[in-house]
């Protein structure tokens, strides 16, 4: 949503988070959080699932089993996450101290 406004409509949307202090960022920090861990927790498991794999002898096709690991993560979160941390950069590079003051 930040890419597509220009002018009045993005300081609007910038304004919706400097709002009731700042308490939009706030969640944006909180979600941040929450993905994280739950990816990191995800990941956490598909490492120990590979090394069980490796333990059993089990031939492991490097590619296919990314490719697994990687749909996983997105599955635990790591979409959400990616989405989240834009926004928060989004905000950290917008200037929201030039929106305060218009």
């Amino acid at each position: 949503m930040f890419q597509h406004l220009r002018g009045m409509n993005r300081n609007r949307l910038l304004n919706k988070f400097l709002e009731n202090g700042l308490e939009k960022v706030d969640r944006l920090l909180e979600l941040h959080f929450k993905y994280a861990v739950r990816v990191s927790d995800g990941d956490r498991r598909l490492e120990q699932r590979r090394q069980e794999l490796l333990a059993q002898g089990e031939e492991i096709d490097e590619e296919e089993l990314e490719e697994e690991f990687y749909l996983t993560r997105l599955e635990n979160g790591l979409f959400r996450l990616q989405q989240v941390d834009l926004a928060i950069a989004y905000l950290c590079v917008s200037g929201l101290e030039d929106v305060r003051k218009a």
